[in-house]
């Protein structure tokens, strides 16, 4: 299986530089602020800011920082996060800088539900409920940010706005409609169709590429136990289910915790890792002790289908040469869906396949500056502008890798 194609441009190269997020299509008044836990007052990344009167949504960055706009003030805004309970406040001056804490949920230790036997029956009904719909697609708009390390430089940087054709298993289709990368010629990497394997993770039904445990038999492959139970935003009960495949000879299984409410039986999160990552490389160059981390997140539609909210990608390894370790490789990549509309199933949309050629695909997209600047989906981070300059100054971001 191919997910993406690694090309050996120059040994142990050591050059500074690096990646971006990304923009979004609504101007007007920019809010700002941060997002963090009011326990120990550590940032939240990827908590969920909705604006009620616009209708549009972010998530917060690795710092818990997050940026979004308004039409007109007062303003409200919802901030949630799964396993904390939510906030709606109100914004009346725009130059606020916003310092929210979420209080986690409250947490039930019913020991007489908390086992396997529960686990198992709570996952074949959610799967149950979405098996008969797995085929039906979804359409919406989206924001997808990749960028990778060697050791510790920052090598290249790829982002695109797009429409996307998204399924209970994985987003097949998409229509990339602005484009950016950044890439040094000199770095030992180009990830040139990693995005298959990030929008192949966007599921909680899983495919041929990624298994996961909302199956008919879940107990088959995994051992499925309630860790424990949580509130929800909406005082619903929530099914905290670890799930440890029980074999470890599968490649590209999920590990980790599905959240389950326990009334609706929707899935609403996914944490965890895909272990037995594998991948066919070409050429003297071999990863080792790679690990890959995902948060999936899921959310309602008007008419109470779920469907992808956000995804969190992050892939590390070493690369090595026969015998020789040469660097820590990082790979990370942010998914958000901010906007579904069935309307947008009459534009034309491109499979999303191993051999999907990001770079062929993108570099034939006009790119326009004006359609990035000042224009945020996902705050960037001190670092991130740091390193969005650092490429501009050297007008090395481009819709095409350099």
């Amino acid at each position: 299986m191919r997910f993406y194609q690694i090309l050996i441009l120059y040994c142990l190269s050591f050059i500074f530089c690096t990646p971006a997020l990304f923009a979004q299509a609504n101007q007007g008044i920019k809010l700002h602020g941060t997002v963090a836990d009011s326990t120990n007052k550590q940032p939240l990344p990827n908590a969920s800011i909705y604006n009620e009167q616009a209708q549009n949504a972010t998530i917060s960055n690795d710092e818990g920082g997050f940026e979004i706009y308004a039409d007109a003030l007062p303003v409200t805004l919802n901030i949630s996060y799964v396993g904390y309970q939510t906030q709606k406040i109100t914004v009346t001056d725009p130059t606020q800088q916003l310092s929210i804490v979420l209080s986690p949920a409250s947490i039930s230790l019913d020991t007489v539900l908390v086992g396997r036997d529960n686990a198992v029956q709570l996952i074949r009904k959610a799967f149950e409920k979405v098996y008969a719909h797995a085929t039906r697609k979804y359409y919406g708009k989206g924001y997808i940010r990749q960028f990778t390390k060697e050791g510790d430089t920052y090598t290249g940087m790829q982002e695109a706005i797009f429409n996307g054709q998204w399924q209970s298993f994985a987003m097949t289709g998409w229509q990339p409609l602005q484009t950016r990368y950044a890439n040094l010629e000199k770095s030992m990497i180009s990830f040139t169709n990693f995005s298959f394997f990030s929008f192949m993770s966007t599921g909680y039904l899983p495919s041929n590429v990624v298994r996961k445990p909302v199956t008919k038999r879940p107990d088959s492959l995994y051992d499925c136990r309630i860790s424990q139970y949580i509130t929800g935003s909406n005082m619903h009960e929530i099914a905290v289910i670890m799930c440890t495949p029980k074999t470890n000879k599968t490649d590209n299984m999920f590990v980790g915790k599905i959240f389950i409410d326990t009334e609706n039986y929707d899935v609403l999160k996914l944490d965890g890792k895909i272990v037995n990552f594998s991948f066919d490389l070409s050429g003297p160059l071999k990863l080792k002790d790679t690990e890959v981390n995902t948060i999936v997140n899921f959310k309602k539609t008007a008419d109470g289908a779920t469907v992808l909210d956000f995804a969190d990608i992050k892939f590390t390894s070493k690369a090595a040469f026969g015998f020789v370790t040469a660097k820590k490789l990082f790979y990370d990549a942010k998914i958000l869906m901010y906007d579904y509309d069935d309307t947008l199933s009459k534009e034309k949309y491109m499979t999303i396949t191993p051999k999907t050629d990001d770079v062929g695909l993108m570099k034939n997209i006009p790119y326009n500056s004006e359609k990035w600047d000042g224009n945020t989906m996902i705050s960037h981070t001190p670092l991130e502008n740091e390193i969005i300059s650092s490429f501009e100054r050297r007008k090395l971001i481009s819709n095409y890798l350099r």
